[in-house]
């Protein structure tokens, strides 16, 4: 008998032209359904009414910023796992997408390898396969082993 496989839907709301092809080929690459509204009001609208398994956003957005944006993603659609993206990779960026409630922040250019490992790594803390801390995730960042 064949297992019933859930659709992964993800949303990326991303401006940077190369790291939305970024994120969006690895999350198609990793077998998930990608939406990426052209307009960032659809994108707001979407998030307030959709659920999403995994949403990219970009921190440098119009209208409404990427931290802004997981501020509302926490609120309407708590289990979904959001990972931010940022010119800067500050401490003070990363540290406060972790304590909004970020799965992980990656820096642009985004490295597709690494957004991967981090968005298993989340899923699978999530399910309650491995903890976060046992991945080398500190401070929304992963180290990989070499």
């Amino acid at each position: 008998m064949r297992r019933k496989t859930k659709v992964r839907r993800a949303l990326v709301a991303v401006n940077d032209p190369e790291a939305h092809a970024a994120a969006s080929k690895t999350l198609e690459r990793d077998r998930y359904v990608v939406e990426a509204p052209a307009e960032w009001s659809a994108t707001v609208a979407k998030i307030a009414s959709e659920a999403y398994d995994v949403v990219i956003a970009e921190i440098e957005m119009p209208v409404v910023g990427g931290f802004d944006l997981l501020k509302a993603i926490r609120s309407n659609h708590p289990g979904t796992l959001v990972f931010l993206l940022g010119r800067n990779g500050s401490d003070e960026n990363i540290r406060r997408a972790t304590n909004l409630g970020a799965a992980g922040y990656l820096s642009m250019p985004v490295n597709e390898h690494k957004l991967s490992a981090q968005i298993k790594a989340a899923r699978a803390a999530v399910r309650g396969l491995r903890p976060l801390k046992s991945l080398g995730i500190k401070e929304g960042r992963m180290k990989l082993a070499s």
